[in-house]
């Protein structure tokens, strides 16, 4: 106690342990809205992850659709879904495998 009463007493002492309160105060808030910041990447990251592999397998869904036509060539599927032709020719090869 009496150390605790020679510390209050002290204004450079109460100065520093003001100083060193805010730092910590201030540091936690650093990091909590850097946490914060961090979470709302990630879920932007995976929102348009997700978007990307929706808009892919709509594609795919697309050329399966026109090889089971049967109608068009790889090169023609490809240029009307925005697949590459390697891809197309792999779904083909799964269709016909079904």
């Amino acid at each position: 106690m009496k150390q605790l009463k020679a510390l209050s007493a002290d204004e450079e002492a109460r100065y520093r342990a003001l100083a060193h309160e805010r730092a910590l105060h201030d540091e936690a808030t650093l990091l909590k809205d850097a946490e914060e910041r961090g979470k709302n990447l990630v879920e932007q990251l995976g929102e348009e992850r997700g978007k990307r592999l929706g808009e892919q397998r709509g594609r795919e869904d697309s050329a399966r659709n026109l090889v089971r036509l049967g109608l068009l060539e790889n090169a023609q599927i490809a240029r009307a879904t925005g697949l590459d032709e390697a891809r197309v020719q792999a779904l083909r090869e799964r269709v016909q495998a079904e």
